[in-house]
């Protein structure tokens, strides 16, 4: 019997366990056990919710980065809080892109945290992952309250909220760290060590 569907299945299955998918927030927090905090969102995004219990993965020890695109990501418009557009050069500083009801993105902020002091260049963060019609105050409401409830201090934090982000940008899952990398960009994927991390962020 033929296996030749366990080459197409088991990748998807990995990267799957690794991080969060592509797309928006869940539409509902049913079912779903962490510690909520103060946020009020869309309607269509479920208030920030401390959720590191879940999904738990083992993460990636190995520093294996794919090559990114640099048309897309030499030149990524965001929003600051107050509604200003930057446009980010990861050639020049490495990005997460996180979703603040991911995980693994939680978890990766949280060892981010831990390690602050060994980064030698601490990465940039875009929020992101927002339901369609998001408001930037709505999203920052909800990215404020990620900060608090996660402790995250000396981070530049901005907001991308176009529907279109995931598929574009962050093509295989959250949290996605693009960085400069052999004179190039390279990309790391879902959740990882702070070994395999620290080679991206130094």
């Amino acid at each position: 019997m033929r296996r030749w569907w366990l080459a197409a299945v088991v990748p998807a299955l990995i990267l799957a366990l690794a991080g969060c998918g592509t797309g928006t927030a869940p539409k509902t927090t049913t079912g779903a056990q962490g510690t909520a905090a103060s946020s009020t969102g869309s309607s269509l995004d479920p208030p920030f919710r401390v959720v590191t219990s879940l999904e738990v993965v083992t993460p990636d020890a190995k520093f294996d980065p794919s090559a990114a695109s640099l048309s897309l990501y030499q030149n990524i418009p965001v929003y600051t809080a107050s509604g200003k557009v930057v446009h980010l050069d990861a050639r020049k500083q490495p990005i997460l892109m996180e979703a603040y009801w991911c995980p693994h993105c939680q978890r990766t902020l949280l060892l981010f945290n831990k390690h602050s002091q060994a980064m030698k260049q601490r990465p940039i963060l875009i929020s992101t992952g927002f339901a369609q019609g998001t408001t930037l105050q709505q999203a920052v409401q909800l990215g404020k309250a990620e900060e608090a409830a996660l402790h995250l201090q000396h981070y530049q934090v901005y907001y991308y909220i176009a529907p279109n982000f995931s598929t574009r940008l962050v093509p295989v899952g959250f949290p996605t760290l693009i960085f400069p990398w052999k004179g190039k960009l390279g990309a790391l994927y879902g959740e990882h060590t702070w070994a395999a991390w620290q080679p991206a962020l130094g």
